[in-house]
């Protein structure tokens, strides 16, 4: 009786080992390829973070670049107008000249017309 507890239990033994040894044999399996698939998974997400981060610095470059663009469209606009204001300016001033001249001319007419 007491051989036969003794073999039962040694059977038990070696049945929960075996089934122990084989469900951590599937579990390590499971985990070797749940890391397979995060490793995997952190490759894409860096390749897309690289990507990402190109794609801003392209954005980067084209706002600079605008930027840039920009600051020379205000640099030529800003030369334009300093020599068409200038331009203006005398423009007014020689007519204002004339105008007033042309009064002088006018009031002098008049009063040859008057003397007449």
């Amino acid at each position: 009786m007491i051989l036969l507890f003794f073999i039962s239990s040694f059977l038990f033994l070696v049945i929960f080992l075996v089934v122990f040894f084989f469900i951590f044999k599937l579990d390590r399996k499971k985990h070797r390829l749940a890391i397979f698939y995060i490793k995997n998974d952190i490759a894409i997400q860096n390749s897309m973070l690289e990507k990402q981060q190109q794609q801003l610095k392209n954005v980067s470059l084209s706002i600079k670049k605008s930027e840039n663009s920009l600051q020379n469209i205000a640099c030529e606009l800003e030369e334009l107008s300093f020599p068409q204001n200038e331009y203006m300016e005398n423009q007014f001033q020689n007519l204002t000249v004339f105008s007033e001249n042309l009064l002088r001319f006018l009031k002098i007419y008049d009063k040859l017309l008057k003397n007449e």
